[in-house]
């Protein structure tokens, strides 16, 4: 934590032999962070294991001095390293799987980059995901047709299954068992965000992205309800 920032040499810290607490910095040696390993990786530089958040640090800055166009490779690589990151917490906190594999990951995110250069870093996560999703390879059995136990369920609430492929009829059922409340589309729709598609845990997630961005989101939805929810 205190590598990559989480926690700043001020924190306190005790181990045994320690006559009092002790700032993190007098007591530990502080390593390169992970970003910072990535960034001189980027650069064209090796790392070890035994580097210091100093010595990386120096590094890059002699690297990136006077030399502009390093600098400003660097930021836009930063740029796509955080989206990255976002994403991939995204899948982690809604407990899915990412629909590209690891190496496909920043290649995507630069072709989506390279159609929406001007709000790239601003593209929520959520949104990217719906783009991954949508450019993932077809599996052989999806476009088979629908099971008879994926038609008795489709029976029992109702629904029609004629002509459904496997993969139609998959998330179909997924959405009847896991799909967003009530509760959760109507709040995505006051934010403004499509619901189409969303588990209740993904839409737990971006509800609780969109918050801690939007500080008073809770204020404004709640006053709406109140309200008696009038359209939009």
């Amino acid at each position: 934590m205190w590598r990559d920032g989480q926690i700043t040499d001020a924190a306190l810290v005790w181990r045994e032999g320690l006559t009092d607490w002790q700032p993190i910095g007098s007591v530990l040696t502080r390593f390169a962070s992970i970003r910072q390993k990535e960034y001189l990786k980027f650069l064209g530089q090796r790392t070890t294991k035994e580097m210091t958040f100093e010595e990386a640090q120096s590094q890059i800055d002699a690297l990136l001095r006077d030399n502009p166009a390093k600098k400003l490779a660097l930021q836009r690589w930063d740029v796509l390293a955080q989206k990255r990151d976002e994403v991939l917490s995204y899948f982690q906190r809604s407990q899915t799987k990412c629909p590209v594999s690891d190496f496909d990951v920043v290649p995507m995110l630069e072709a989506i980059e390279a159609n929406n250069p001007a709000q790239f870093a601003s593209i929520p996560s959520h949104e990217i995901a719906r783009i991954f999703k949508s450019h993932r390879a077809v599996r052989d059995w999806e476009n088979e047709p629908a099971t008879d136990a994926q038609k008795t369920v489709l029976r029992s609430k109702r629904i029609p299954y004629d002509g459904l492929t496997k993969k139609q009829a998959h998330d179909l059922i997924d959405t009847i068992y896991n799909g967003a409340t009530e509760g959760q589309v109507r709040r995505l729709k006051f934010y403004g965000i499509n619901s189409e598609g969303l588990s209740k845990k993904k839409a737990c997630v971006i509800i609780d992205d969109y918050i801690a961005s939007h500080p008073d989101a809770e204020n404004d939805y709640q006053r709406w309800k109140m309200n008696g929810c009038p359209p939009f």
